[in-house]
């Protein structure tokens, strides 16, 4: 907290205990936001909100941003997901998966596949966890 108030701004609220646990939770749960909604996740190693601060008003009004972990989850309107992911590429933001129809991914890579196959065997080798092999044959 001292390293990051000089640069933030003093913190306007401090929660603690069950009122900590509960917007954590309300957190967690906001990339889960309406099943039937367009989404498309993106990462990056850049993980300062900065980098999201040129995208125009309606998308960064639908988007949340998980910093910790690189990502950036995004609700826009049925056929945007293309404009975008070109919007996010200079700002080094990779797309990795969403539910837009009529946005074709890019194509994956034979080296990704086959970590994550590695990864799956290591960590899940009964393939139990969420996606299974899809998580491998979609990067």
């Amino acid at each position: 907290l001292e390293r990051l108030s000089p640069a933030l701004g003093a913190p306007r609220a401090r929660l603690a205990d069950a009122r900590a646990r509960t917007v954590l939770d309300a957190l967690a749960g906001l990339a889960d936001q309406d099943p039937g909604a367009t989404r498309a996740t993106f990462t990056s190693a850049w993980r300062t909100p900065e980098a999201l601060a040129t995208l125009d008003r309606a998308a960064l009004e639908t988007l949340v941003f998980h910093a910790p972990a690189g990502r950036l989850h995004v609700f826009p309107e049925a056929g945007a997901t293309a404009a975008l992911a070109r919007a996010l590429a200079p700002r080094r933001f990779t797309w990795i998966d969403g539910t837009d129809a009529g946005f074709a991914p890019p194509a994956g890579s034979a080296g990704m596949r086959a970590l994550r196959a590695r990864v799956a065997a290591a960590f899940d080798p009964r393939g139990t966890f969420a996606f299974g092999r899809e998580w491998i044959e979609r990067a």
